[in-house]
């Protein structure tokens, strides 16, 4: 069974933790987790969503596994979406908790460039 990108990160910080704990002598490693894009953040945050509302494991794996994340299920009909989610309840709750998270999204990055659009009026 295949561990989605956040678990693997997170096994890689615990294994560096317990190694560096058991090396002592005060010597610390810094531990950078880098992702390629936003893209793995969002899925993250679906796939806590849809074990909070019990999806099986394995659709969870198969959403990664193709990246559909967030962003990629609102462009999807609900016969799509009746290929990963049967129940209507679930197809109804991803797609609101996509929206939301989009919405949130757009929202901060209107915030963002309306604070640098201030900062620059103000110079």
């Amino acid at each position: 069974m295949a561990l989605s990108p956040t678990a693997t990160a997170a096994r890689r910080v615990f294994a560096a933790a317990s190694q560096s704990s058991h090396q002592g002598g005060g010597q610390r490693e810094n531990i950078e987790l880098t992702f390629k894009n936003n893209n793995v953040n969002r899925m993250g945050d679906l796939s806590d969503f849809l074990r909070q509302r019990d999806v099986s494991e394995e659709t969870i794996e198969t959403l990664e596994h193709e990246k559909i994340d967030a962003s990629t299920i609102q462009l999807m009909t609900d016969e799509d979406l009746k290929t990963y989610f049967p129940s209507y309840g679930d197809r109804l709750a991803v797609l609101g908790f996509c929206r939301r998270k989009e919405n949130i999204h757009k929202n901060t990055r209107k915030s963002q460039l309306f604070e640098r659009l201030k900062t620059k009026l103000a110079k």
